[in-house]
Formats: structure tokens, sequence, C-alpha cells
């Protein structure tokens, strides 16, 4: 009962929890549940865990889907919440969102940058649109933010 008491603490509204502190606390509760859940014949405790398994499973499947972005701009953990194997789905996830952002902050800087007619400030915005549109480029910079160490911040902070 002492992670779900540390949960309740850490996730209650004076602290400013995260979705990033969600994750943490989910993934670490269901660890611990299953753990408890192996055992031959069915123990009071592994039947308990397994009810408790079912329930917080159908809240982690909500939340899984809709932090995975959070999860990975928070410096202090990037991608420590999620299984090995699903990995290279959440760097795709982040890469592809990644581009939808800068699609969209370059659409609106054309739309900001429209009075200028000079032929240099032409070419120079068209050259801008092609590297930021190249793979390459966001890729790098995601998989360098990916690889440097986690940051021990508060990430409302940063």
């Amino acid at each position: 009962m002492e992670p779900i008491y540390k949960a309740t603490k850490l996730l209650s509204g004076s602290t400013y929890p995260t979705q990033e502190d969600l994750r943490i606390a989910f993934t670490i509760i269901m660890e611990i549940i299953e753990s408890k859940l192996i055992a031959n014949p069915p123990t009071m405790q592994s039947l308990i865990a397994n009810a408790m398994k079912n329930k917080i499973s159908s809240y982690w499947n909500y939340l899984n889907q809709n932090s995975t972005i959070s999860a990975i701009i928070d410096p202090s953990h990037k991608l420590e919440t999620f299984d090995n194997a699903d990995l290279d789905e959440v760097k795709k996830i982040f890469k592809e969102k990644y581009k939808d952002y800068l699609t969209a902050t370059t659409s609106s800087s054309k739309i900001l940058d429209k009075d200028s007619n000079s032929s240099r400030d032409y070419f120079r915005k068209k050259l801008k649109l092609s590297k930021n549109n190249n793979n390459i480029i966001y890729d790098n910079i995601i998989d360098i933010y990916l690889n440097t160490p986690e940051e021990d911040v508060d990430s409302l902070t940063w």
C-alpha cells in the first residue's frame, strides 16, 4: 500500500504534478503489482493484485496514449517510462509531432513575412522551408535531445 500512498501524495493538487509524474507512478505501481501476480496456488495477495491490475490497466491505456509527447519532453526522464519494445514507435510519434510543429510554425511565419518583396528574402525563405522539411535536420535535433543525459530538473521550470 505504500506505493499507492506515495502516488496519492505526489499527485495531490498542491504539488503541481505533471503527466510525467503520473506516468512514473503508474509504471512503478504496475511493476509492483506484476511481481505479486504470480502465485500458484493463487493467494489472497495475488487475487487482489490481479483486481488492481485490471482496474489500473483501464486507466493506463488512456494515460499511455495521451502522455507520450509530454513524457518525452520532460528532461528528467525522456524515454525512461517506455518499454524497450515500444521505443521505436514512441520515437516515431515524437518525430511526426515535431515535423507537424515545424510545418505549422513555418506556415505561420510565411503569413507574417508576406509583405517582404525582396528577391533575396524570397530565396532565403524558400531555402529555409526546404531545409525545415528535410527529415535529416529534425531527426538530428530529436536524436541529439534524446541521446543527452536526463537532467534532474523541474520540467515546468525547464
